[in-house]
């Protein structure tokens, strides 16, 4: 599947705010979703629903992205060798 140019441009913002998301169905039908570390692979946050769209909303609430201040640290941290 070719992605849209909307989902492009969010690959573009998550990984621009050093995240990404990752969401795994549970034996008991309910999804959970993750907020990573781009970079490292540590969880941020995450959420459960009764099916992906509520998981990927429960994530989504109180979310914020981080400060343009920490966005030009990692920036500057992956320009160093």
């Amino acid at each position: 599947m070719i992605p849209t140019e909307q989902e492009k441009a969010l690959t573009e913002q998550l990984t621009g705010y050093g995240w990404r998301l990752w969401f795994e169905d549970e034996p008991d039908g309910s999804v959970t979703g993750y907020l990573l570390n781009f970079d490292t692979g540590e969880p941020l946050k995450s959420a459960v629903g009764t099916d992906f769209e509520e998981a990927y909303l429960n994530l989504g609430i109180d979310t914020l992205p981080p400060s343009l201040e920490l966005r030009r640290e990692r920036v500057v941290r992956k320009k160093q060798p």
